[in-house]
């Protein structure tokens, strides 16, 4: 039977008689896998309600749970958006402020708690994709707060459509593409080990 290798820093599962040189989904060197147990082995899980909030408790990770956060707002954001300029919907300016206000505190809180998750569950490696997701979440700090002082300084920055009023639209473009980016390397992580180990799962 074939040996399997699991990457720590993204779960790609890799089948030989060594490591793999690099990792196909995350790109890091074979020091970073590590030799799985064979399957039998491990001890079965506790049942119960206990069980499943130990396995829940076990296997929580906040990065997961607070990426979803600005996943959801910044698409509400461009939405309310659209349909202020569109339909003169001038009620939704409350809600677009408040959203401005949430939206800084929520990536805020996404980029600290990747960060963590980056050093305690990926051996904080410095492998591509981890400086991209960093990178761009940095950017989305910086564009997000921008857009919330440029919104603060012109309460009329929406209605006056002036050269303000395109800057902040550019910059929520540029905010919808950081979050999408950061979704796409995120699903790279997640299921990128998927697709590549399909069929050699047993």
């Amino acid at each position: 039977m074939q040996k399997r290798w699991r990457c720590k820093v993204c779960g790609y599962v890799h089948r030989g008689e060594t490591a793999p040189d690099v990792c196909p989904v995350c790109g890091v060197g074979p020091e970073k896998f590590e030799l799985m147990k064979e399957e039998g082995d491990d001890q079965p899980a506790p049942a119960g309600i206990k069980g499943l909030l130990q396995e829940m408790t076990d296997s929580f990770i906040p990065h997961a749970v607070m990426a979803h956060f600005p996943n959801a707002l910044l698409p509400t954001l461009a939405l309310f958006l659209a349909l202020y300029l569109l339909f003169g919907l001038k009620t939704l300016d409350h809600g677009i402020y408040l959203l401005l206000v949430l939206v800084p505190l929520s990536v805020l809180a996404t980029l600290a708690t990747g960060i963590f998750s980056w050093k305690r569950h990926y051996d904080a490696a410095r492998s591509q994709i981890f400086h991209r997701k960093l990178i761009l979440g940095v950017c989305l700090v910086m564009i997000c707060g921008e857009m919330l002082l440029l919104r603060y300084d012109n309460p009329e920055l929406l209605s006056s459509m002036g050269f303000s009023t395109w800057f902040f639209l550019a910059l929520a473009g540029a905010a919808l593409f950081c979050v999408t980016m950061l979704g796409h390397y995120g699903g790279i992580l997640v299921f990128g080990r998927i697709e590549n180990n399909r069929g050699n799962f047993g």
